[in-house]
């Protein structure tokens, strides 16, 4: 997202780059659907391509402020590898900071969003279906809620045995662990919300490698304050399904050395040769903050 700072949405705009050698040279930007102005702002983007070749980008829009029934998810859909992008879509569900669109082993589409509870005053996960390549989605299921903890950015993963673990960021800024919470019915209802040991998990970022453990990648907050630090860990699926037994191994990706770090909206995938190709927003020692790319491998060592 091309904006003018994370705090001054002055002008945003989704931005694309690609890369055909595994992320060695990127080529120029390209800029997909319209600029917006103050007020009116694209927030935060998610891709995914399905195994149809399809790719969808959902993303946010923001009208004034995040934390309203006014904001609302649009889709662009590419049939050519990201050469070229539909017009946005409106797919008629509400709220801000969502997961990727994740395809499910039954060929439904699972969409995990963040949206606040005026009453409640707290923000909850609810999921939404789509049984037809997301032209049209199901009504909003609650994945999570309390009247202790506010929870957003949620980031799901399915096992081969069709069970859902949605992994949650808690947003309290106390540096509380983050949560995780199930479903067994191809995400039509979820159960079992609790805490796993992996404290002040922002923004995750979920996946399964090539040998069949799971890496997430998260900011780490401990405290109010800025976001130094951009981590990772690696999860057995029976750690993630049984959560007491999960005992993560926690290792630092990137820590931002600016006076005001501001970072870690990251993601990731797997190349060809089993290294990690990982993206994230960091300040360090540059004016803005900007995207910056990683290669990683060994992740065991």
């Amino acid at each position: 997202n091309e904006c003018t700072a994370h705090k001054n949405r002055d002008g945003t705009h989704i931005t694309m780059r690609k890369s055909d050698d595994n992320g060695i040279h990127w080529s120029e930007k390209q800029y997909i659907g319209e600029e917006t102005q103050h007020g009116d702002q694209w927030n935060s983007i998610r891709v995914e391509q399905l195994k149809n070749g399809k790719i969808l980008l959902i993303c946010d829009r923001i009208y004034q402020k995040e934390r309203t029934a006014q904001t609302k998810f649009y889709l662009f859909i590419s049939d050519d590898d990201g050469e070229s992008w539909s017009e946005k879509y409106d797919v008629g569900v509400f709220g801000y900071c969502s997961d990727k669109v994740r395809e499910l082993n039954d060929g439904s589409l699972l969409l995990c969003v963040s949206r606040y509870n005026e009453s409640l005053g707290k923000t909850e996960i609810f999921a939404h279906k789509s049984y037809d390549g997301g032209k049209t989605w199901t009504k909003a299921v609650t994945v999570a809620s309390s009247s202790i903890y506010t929870f957003i950015e949620p980031a799901a993963i399915q096992f081969p045995s069709g069970k859902i673990a949605v992994f949650l960021r808690e947003d309290s800024h106390c540096g509380h662990n983050g949560f995780i919470a199930f479903s067994e019915d191809h995400g039509q209802s979820f159960f079992g919300l609790q805490e796993i040991p992996v404290k002040g998990m922002h923004r995750p970022f979920i996946g399964r490698l090539s040998d069949g453990s799971i890496l997430l990648s998260y900011r780490e907050h401990l405290k109010k304050g800025p976001y130094p630090d951009l981590k990772l860990c690696l999860l057995s699926e029976n750690e993630i399904l049984n959560p007491p037994t999960m005992n993560p191994c926690i290792q630092l990706v990137d820590h931002d050395r600016s006076e005001t770090p501001d970072q870690g909206y990251s993601a990731w995938v797997q190349l060809p040769d089993e290294t990690i190709l990982m993206a994230n927003y960091i300040v360090d020692d540059a004016p803005k903050a900007y995207i910056r790319g990683y290669k990683i491998s060994n992740l065991k060592g």
